[in-house]
């Protein structure tokens, strides 16, 4: 029997077909840490050294995020 996702091309899809980043997890968690991960990394950095003394770079180091997610 064929699963609903694939019987029904308008069906919603299972979480065993959404995409999956590099680490198994699906793609719209994966996205949402990060995001979540670099806004909590800038409140930080900008309290320490001052909004107008931060840089990218220091955002992405604290969070551990790569530099390329801003190019």
């Amino acid at each position: 029997m064929d699963s609903p996702s694939t019987s029904n091309p308008e069906a919603p899809l299972d979480r065993q077909d959404a995409p999956l980043d590099r680490h198994g997890l699906p793609r719209a968690y994966a996205i949402r840490n990060e995001r979540e991960r670099l806004m909590g990394a800038m409140v930080r950095v900008s309290a320490a050294k001052g909004y107008e003394a931060t840089t990218v770079a220091d955002v992405v180091e604290y969070a551990g995020a790569d530099q390329d997610t801003f190019e």
